[in-house]
């Protein structure tokens, strides 16, 4: 081969290598960009028994091309007479697919109270070949390739007929009604084996409120103190 022809051939090889790694570095910056256009929703409730604020229940939503990653964390302190009745700490960190369906879960809850003691809950979740499964605090399995949590921040859980419940790690049947509408909000009835929670929705479907009955007539409240959409 003459030297031209080897210089041409060694010229085109090393213009085919460049324009791998070209693309692909290309390919990876798009990628990164599409997941740093992720939509984030972040909402912050102020929680009430009665008329008394126990603690904040704060949530962060990133919803991006493939998936919606979850985080939440709640805090509660109820006294009486400056008495601690009740304390509550819960985390929890969830991934759902492009269709809002629940891959995995982890979750993490303390409860101290003064008539039942102290308790500690541990559940990890995730989807496999034949269904969604439930370890840690309760070993819990679901035939189903798509499952959600308690996830009020979307209309979807309106739809929806069984929850898990990301404390314990049960799978809880459900219905849920619509209750009212108004031209600026919905709401929604959702009952399960002894839980009946009411939740408000704006026009266009974004999470306002829960409010739900507790023993001895009292009212659980979450009061939506902000809401910031980013992206």
């Amino acid at each position: 081969m003459e030297k031209s022809q080897k210089k041409r051939v060694v010229l085109i090889k090393f213009m085919f290598l460049l324009g791998l790694v070209f693309w692909g570095s290309s390919a990876g910056a798009d990628q990164r960009a599409s997941e740093m256009t992720a939509l984030i929703e972040t909402w912050a409730f102020d929680v009430l028994v009665g008329k008394k604020k126990i603690g904040r229940h704060l949530f962060e939503v990133s919803t991006g091309p493939r998936q919606t990653r979850v985080s939440s964390s709640a805090q509660f302190d109820y006294k009486v007479l400056n008495i601690p009745i009740f304390k509550y700490t819960h985390s929890t960190q969830e991934i759902y697919n492009d269709e809002l369906c629940l891959q995995r879960i982890s979750s993490s809850t303390i409860t101290q109270s003064k008539l039942m003691g102290s308790d500690s809950q541990e559940v990890e979740g995730e989807i496999g070949g034949a269904g969604f499964k439930v370890t840690g605090s309760n070993n819990e399995f679901i035939e189903s390739s798509c499952v959600m949590s308690f996830a009020y921040w979307t209309p979807k859980l309106l739809n929806q007929k069984v929850l898990l419940n990301g404390q314990d790690g049960n799978f809880l049947a459900v219905s849920i009604t619509q209750k009212s509408e108004t031209d600026s909000q919905k709401t929604f009835l959702l009952k399960g084996d002894d839980i009946e929670i009411e939740l408000i929705y704006s026009g266009e479907g974004r999470w306002l409120s829960l409010e739900s009955k507790l023993r001895m007539g009292r009212t659980l409240r979450y009061r939506l103190s902000e809401y910031q959409r980013d992206g």
